[in-house]
């Protein structure tokens, strides 16, 4: 309603100064001030236009160039075969350790435990975050760390992290590594 209001007084005021011949931009006169047009400015004034108005094609050339859609960072870790491991098989292997959890990218020692939730007859999960504050949930069996960490009890105090490490024969063996909930206490 106001708003139909003030539409009104805006046409009714705009009608009145055409009517009475208000000088808008133009200056005292209220005509618009001439110019001159040579057959040269008239000529530049065309090509202008064209040029402007000419369909331009483009060619994306994807060779040498990367995929736009595919991420600029890949989640891999690269390990070093053992000294033990031999034959190309085990290289392999080794060599083509892929993360497919945010977890396997991270250490254990990079996480901090922040809660643990028991469910009635499902266990317990675990909450987890790390240094830049992203948080993760925890179950049990989960794979976590780089040295191919499996989460083997959660407690409610803790978690316990199995990894298979090298020792200093070159042999591969379990290591236990603890998250605890609060650290200070201990």
């Amino acid at each position: 309603m106001l708003r139909q209001g003030i539409l009104k007084v805006l046409v009714i005021g705009l009608g009145f100064m055409i009517l009475i011949g208000y000088p808008c931009a133009y200056g005292k006169t209220g005509k618009a001030p001439a110019q001159k047009v040579t057959g040269v400015h008239l000529k530049e004034l065309e090509a202008r236009l064209e040029r402007l108005l000419k369909r331009s094609t483009y060619r994306y050339e994807a060779s040498g160039k990367p995929d736009p859609f595919r991420p600029f960072i890949q989640a891999a870790v690269r390990r070093h075969p053992s000294k033990k491991a031999s034959g190309k098989a085990s290289l392999k292997k080794a060599l083509s350790k892929v993360c497919h959890t945010p977890l396997e990218c991270l250490d254990v020692g990079q996480l901090t435990l922040v809660g643990v939730v028991e469910l009635e007859g499902d266990g317990a999960i675990a909450m987890a975050q790390d240094s830049s504050g992203i948080g993760y949930t925890i179950r049990l069996g989960d794979r976590i760390g780089l040295n191919n960490g499996k989460v083997t009890a959660i407690f409610p105090d803790r978690v316990v992290v199995t990894e298979v490490v090298e020792d200093i024969e070159g042999n591969m063996v379990p290591r236990k590594r603890v998250l605890l909930l609060h650290p200070e206490e201990e």
